[in-house]
């Protein structure tokens, strides 16, 4: 699953894993020159020398070859850590590289993926494993795996160079040391495996518990509950400072034991060594290795135990992203491709909207929201969908949309399936959801929605400002269209909001404008701006608009009644409030359903 993380790129793998073993033999070679560096100061043989070696050794001279040793283990050493910086730029280019290229496929793939699949999904989700996910795969799983296999490299290699200078020793204390490790290392796991799931788990209730603070945070201060909102954060916090204190300190225990065993091994070696009268000259050049090899093995044989329980505590990040790669990737439909403003005669899509008999169903349901809906929308038409509450108008509107994908039945335009190219029809479409959505940015910006300066044309912008009954207040604003809108639009009012999510539908020029209830909940003043916006699009575009608010349906206007799923009556609002009770009941003024 590791290589499926780093999109299966074997060249940069198989260049790190090759940039481990030339450090590993760098190591080993920079350690192996102290036994003949002490056996010479010693005034022993030095044996550990190759035959070729010891003839040009003899000419140097004792000193000679004291001074040419010393300067080989000091440049081996430089070019060792040379190297070693190398290795290291490489591959966290490679990895933390590799980091950002994950976060942005997943956030893609969450963009692409089915509607009815994030309509089921808190919106928690993606923002946890795209930012904080992906940091806690790699920090804690990805990165260790290419720890854990250079220190075993090394580890390897060392205990191969202590194996050949003192056998005796290395499978003594080799061992113990690997007994030692083990019983450490499997008392730790299991328990380090839940504090890790348990601060997962507090983790993604923090995102959780600070999106719906301050997401609710006008109705929390009227109400007074912001200790409700704190305390539920407070917990999990607390909870989640506890395991990370907790793992923490169990990520020292291995530590603590590798280096009693080391010290242990090697006051062993000496005290065997004089109690059996060994020549200590003879001696030293082992107990030497073994001391120089163990600062290396120390750090090497706790990182590997580290590495490996951090990598099996935090496997559940990897399990979790990898879910999310195939669940994702399988859903999502193939990314809508094509020209941001192509000329209308490339559109395509041109004639009467029909909807037949179209059946959808989200999925876990226990029934349709959709049943056997047809209606059909003469082109440059201005329709009402109105209906009670449940009824199916959202979810019509997001068939007609594209975003579901009915089960049954289908849309056509002009007799053209939508589905045929979906990417033509949206550039076709307007939308202006309730509530609009603003970003902190300029009119521009928010006009221009998801497109680059350079992308946006500033007279589409005046025009669709223009269209929206906007213009006159931008140009008043300071800066005109590079004025800030604020968060959410908290420098505009609620029907300027309103607008500027029309002005932003318009700014293609659309052939075809839906409503989805943007009308709702707004007040008489804002209702009457909003109403003189639609009555000016009236007979230019095909308006679609889920409507509670009848007062400005003039008679002419269309209407589709919908309820349970099924368009129950089509008509003239006028036909409609003459022949139809259920109709009558809902335009009757007072509350609503």
């Amino acid at each position: 699953m590791v290589f499926e993380v780093l999109e299966h790129r074997a060249g940069p793998v198989i260049l790190i894993v090759a940039m481990m073993a030339v450090g590993a033999a760098l190591e080993v070679c920079g350690i192996g020159l102290v036994v003949p560096y002490f056996s010479l100061l010693a005034g022993s043989e030095p044996g550990f020398l190759p035959s070729s070696l010891r003839g040009f050794a003899a000419d140097l001279g004792g000193r000679g070859t004291l001074l040419a040793v010393g300067f080989a283990i000091v440049g081996l050493n430089v070019l060792k850590n040379v190297f070693m910086a190398g290795f290291y730029q490489v591959k966290n280019s490679f990895l933390y590289g590799m980091q950002a290229r994950l976060s942005a496929r997943l956030f893609r793939l969450y963009l692409e993926d089915d509607y009815a699949a994030h309509l089921g999904r808190h919106s928690s989700e993606a923002l946890r494993v795209v930012n904080s996910d992906v940091f806690m795969l790699f920090e804690y799983v990805v990165d260790p795996c290419f720890l854990l296999v250079t220190e075993l490299m090394v580890l390897a290699a060392l205990v191969g160079l202590i194996v050949l200078v003192a056998p005796g020793a290395a499978v003594v204390v080799g061992g113990t040391l690997a007994l030692i490790c083990v019983a450490v290392y499997r008392g730790l796991r299991r328990r380090m495996r839940g504090v890790a799931e348990a601060e997962k788990e507090h983790h993604a209730a923090m995102f959780r518990w600070v999106q719906q603070g301050l997401g609710g945070l006008k109705e929390a201060k009227v109400l007074g509950r912001e200790p409700f909102f704190l305390s539920s954060y407070e917990r999990h916090r607390t909870t989640h400072a506890a395991c990370v204190a907790e793992r923490h300190t169990m990520n020292e225990f291995p530590r603590l034991f590798v280096e009693v065993v080391f010290v242990a091994g090697l006051m062993g070696l000496a005290l065997v060594a004089i109690a059996l009268g060994e020549d200590f000259s003879r001696v030293l050049p082992s107990l030497v290795v073994f001391a120089a090899a163990s600062v290396r093995l120390m750090p090497a044989v706790n990182r590997i135990m580290t590495a490996s329980s951090v990598v099996r505590t935090n496997r559940t990040y990897l399990d979790g992203v990898h879910a999310v790669l195939r669940r994702v990737s399988r859903t999502s439909p193939p990314p809508l491709s094509g020209p941001l403003l192509p000329p209308p005669s490339a559109w395509g899509f041109r004639g009467d909207i029909e909807f037949s008999a179209v059946e959808f169903r989200y999925p876990e349901a226990e029934s349709p929201a959709l049943r056997s809906f047809s209606a059909r929308i003469p082109r440059g038409a201005f329709v009402a969908v109105v209906g009670p509450s449940g009824g199916g108008k959202s979810t019509a509107l997001d068939v007609l949309l594209g975003l579901l994908r009915p089960q049954a039945g289908g849309v056509t335009v002009g007799g053209r399936d939508i589905h045929e190219d979906l990417a033509a029809w949206r550039r076709s479409v307007g939308f202006v959801p309730q509530p609009v959505y603003l970003y902190d940015d300029s009119v521009r910006r928010n006009v221009g929605f998801g497109l680059d300066d350079s992308e946006i044309d500033d007279g589409r912008v005046w025009r669709a400002l223009r269209d929206a009954q906007l213009e006159g207040v931008v140009r008043a604003l300071p800066g005109g269209l590079d004025a800030k809108v604020g968060e959410g639009g908290s420098r505009l009012s609620g029907g300027q909001r309103q607008r500027v999510g029309i002005a932003r539908a318009l700014y293609r020029d659309p052939d075809v404008l839906v409503f989805d209830e943007a009308t709702t909940g707004l007040d008489n003043d804002i209702w009457e701006e909003i109403s003189r916006v639609l009555d000016g699009l009236k007979g230019r575009k095909t308006v679609i608009s889920v409507l509670h608010n009848f007062g400005h349906l003039g008679d002419e206007d269309r209407v589709l009644l919908v309820s349970e799923g099924r368009v129950l009556a089509s008509g003239t609002y006028g036909a409609l409030l003459a022949g139809n009770e259920e109709f009558r009941a809902l335009a009757r003024p007072g509350p609503r359903v």
